[in-house]
């Protein structure tokens, strides 16, 4: 028996996957070939494409270019998936299409709001032009540098600035800006950001040493 008669819904996507790629009649032409998605030559051989793709897991999967949905049809970005796995694998590419239109018309690089979003910056919030500083919220920042909100609160109503009061350590007898000098607040400083630049695993090792040796 031929691997066709064998696997007639697989060969059945196979074609409906070529109609799409290379009849300019097929009414979906315009979504697929017509937008320059092809099919790896390896696949005109439908015997190679269903060794590469394997048979369909249930009657309610169908052909799914992933991860990348703007892709080719070859192997490393097809897979067979339910219409549920196709409509989040689109959602997530309509998003991403949206924030690259959206950031290059206010002149800032897609990766920049991407990186806001990630360090906690709201998303109507990460489209600011490079020019304009983008400030987190105290809350973000407090947990960023893992400190306690209400001590930084606490600290900047007694005077100190937002960076002091979020850089000094909790454990700090530091208690109203004019204990802490030009020179020492310059090397507390340095210090600091050192220190944050470390792995978070290193930091609570280094604290804990810290800790031994006050003992």
């Amino acid at each position: 028996m031929s691997l066709i008669k064998a696997f007639p819904e697989e060969y059945q996507a196979w074609r409906n996957m070529r109609e799409r790629c290379f009849n300019s009649n097929h009414p979906r032409f315009h979504r697929y070939g017509g937008r320059g998605i092809t099919i790896a030559s390896r696949w005109n051989d439908f015997n190679q494409f269903l060794s590469d793709v394997g048979p369909r897991p249930s009657p309610k999967h169908s052909l799914d270019r992933y991860p990348n949905n703007d892709g080719n049809y070859e192997p490393g970005n097809v897979r067979w998936a339910t219409a549920k796995e196709q409509m989040r694998n689109t959602s997530a590419n309509v998003r991403k299409a949206l924030l690259e239109y959206r950031a290059k018309q206010v002149g800032v690089r897609p990766s920049t709001v991407k990186g806001r979003i990630k360090r906690g910056i709201p998303a109507e919030r990460s489209f600011y032009p490079p020019s304009e500083r983008v400030v987190l919220p105290l809350e973000v920042l407090a947990e960023k540098y893992e400190i306690d909100l209400r001590l930084v609160k606490r600290r900047m109503a007694r005077g100190f600035t937002q960076t002091q009061a979020l850089l000094l350590p909790s454990s700090s007898r530091i208690y109203s800006p004019e204990q802490l000098g030009k020179r020492e607040w310059r090397l507390l400083l340095k210090e600091r950001r050192a220190f944050f630049r470390m792995g978070k695993i290193e930091r609570i090792v280094r604290s804990a040493r810290r800790l031994v040796n006050l003992a």
